[in-house]
């Protein structure tokens, strides 16, 4: 039988066969939470409704969701810093902003998607991706990738609005990227490098592939 664990920030709703000792809540050191994975897990739901970090670190994690709730308004940020974070999605459903941020780890076969305001997902140095779809809505966005960032096969990010900017840093496998829903005044900046999405729709050299 499923339970669940939490606080008045954040549920973590444990799949059967996983206790608190899998699976534990403790308050970061700015005051946010922290699901620590202490064994590889499998089906975890979590909501965040805080408007502090909300972290997820340890062991693999897969077929598991993720769904923040920001406030007009407000930001919620989310932190990923998991071995592995496997077939598995990071949503926003609420009314203000979502910052992710993956530090570090294997993401493979997962998604983050965002809503209607200006949302930001970034990738550590060391992070490697692979089969991941990030997708924007209609606010101003921004998507970083790190100088180390590992970009595997698959990897696609799908723009929304107007006025987004891609930062990348990172070569390493720049061309297996792909970048669709591109609008004119989009701004992208690869290894220092600035294009406006125009020059980018109009077939400048940027490396990534466009959808």
């Amino acid at each position: 039988m499923d339970s669940t664990i939490g606080n008045e920030n954040i549920s973590v709703t444990l799949p059967e066969g996983v206790t608190g000792t899998d699976v534990s809540i403790t308050t970061g050191p700015k005051g946010g939470d922290i699901v620590n994975v202490a064994t590889p897990v499998s089906g975890l739901t979590i909501t965040a409704t805080g408007g502090k970090t909300t972290s997820v670190a340890g062991q693999r994690v897969s077929n598991s969701t993720l769904t923040a709730t920001p406030a007009a308004g407000s930001t919620a940020t989310v932190a990923i810093e998991t071995s592995v974070f496997k077939n598995s999605t990071v949503a926003n459903t609420g009314s203000g902003s979502l910052d992710v941020n993956v530090l570090a780890g294997k993401v493979k076969g997962s998604s983050i998607s965002s809503g209607s305001s200006a949302d930001s997902v970034s990738f550590g140095s060391s992070t490697k991706l692979k089969s991941t779809t990030i997708e924007l809505g209609g606010g101003k966005d921004t998507v970083t990738f790190g100088k180390g960032t590992k970009i595997k096969k698959g990897v696609e990010i799908e723009l929304g609005g107007k006025k987004n900017k891609v930062v990348i840093e990172t070569t390493k496998g720049l061309c297996k990227l792909t970048i669709s829903g591109i609008s004119s005044k989009d701004k992208f900046t690869v290894g220092g490098e600035t294009f406006s999405g125009k020059q980018v729709k109009k077939g400048a050299d940027v490396g990534f592939e466009v959808g």
